[in-house]
């Protein structure tokens, strides 16, 4: 049911943001800065990030840094580094305190309060999924499924990233090729709907609605692993 003052309330904060990034727009252009939110991205994405966990075998924060990059400095940062600048007020977006000083330091204006709220929300938020994803893996492996054999399961992964030619650009031909990978991998598994199995070489590419099989005591493992780790979260 949609109330018409309220209809219209939206509609024109809609219109007045898009003023507002037009003027940012303009404003770049003019100045013949169109491209300062990729050398500010540039910036961010290379700041390291403090009080990550160490480990010898593996390298944590870039891990981290590399997953803020993608989630937090996407078309919503976009926009709000625009409004920030058409509308001259200092930025607000979710961002870590290690990005906030760099963007300060860089000459731009940061209403730091708002950030580190945002910041704890988009925080709290992310947790969340990442707990119920856990319920849910956990749910799914007491479904019955096929017998898979040996195999590899890759998350989340776009229709680009599986290729019925091995010879294309992608990350699963990339790991097929990888003279590290398990030999004795007999599929890969994925979450790709809409796609064909099909075979590569003499490896099965294989879609499964649910997370990988798990049985037994391994079972018992990942349910400690996941509860340690929601907990230390």
């Amino acid at each position: 049911m949609r109330i018409p003052i309220i209809s219209k309330l939206i509609s024109r904060r809609k219109k007045s943001r898009l003023r507002i990034l037009n003027r940012a727009h303009k404003q770049l252009k003019e100045k013949n800065n169109s491209d300062i939110i990729h050398r500010i991205k540039d910036i961010l994405s290379k700041t390291k990030l403090e009080d990550v966990p160490y480990r010898e075998d593996f390298d944590v924060e870039l891990s981290i840094r590399q997953l803020f990059t993608v989630y937090l400095l996407g078309h919503p940062f976009n926009e709000s580094f625009l409004y920030s600048l058409g509308s001259n007020t200092p930025l607000k977006a979710p961002l870590p305190k290690e990005w906030r000083k760099a963007l300060i330091s860089q000459g731009i204006s940061v209403n730091d309060f708002s950030c580190e709220m945002l910041w704890r929300l988009r925080s709290f938020l992310f947790f969340g999924y990442g707990v119920m994803n856990g319920i849910k893996s956990t749910y799914s492996f007491f479904l019955k499924q096929p017998s898979l054999g040996k195999y590899v399961y890759f998350n989340n992964l776009a229709s680009n990233n599986i290729s019925t030619n091995f010879d294309s650009h992608n990350i699963v031909n990339w790991y097929l090729r990888w003279k590290n990978r398990d030999s004795e991998i007999q599929r890969i598994c994925h979450s790709i709907n809409d796609l064909p199995d099909f075979r590569l070489g003499k490896i099965e590419v294989t879609k499964i609605d649910e997370m990988p099989r798990l049985k037994g005591f391994k079972i018992l493992k990942y349910v400690w692993f996941f509860l340690c780790k929601a907990i230390y979260s």
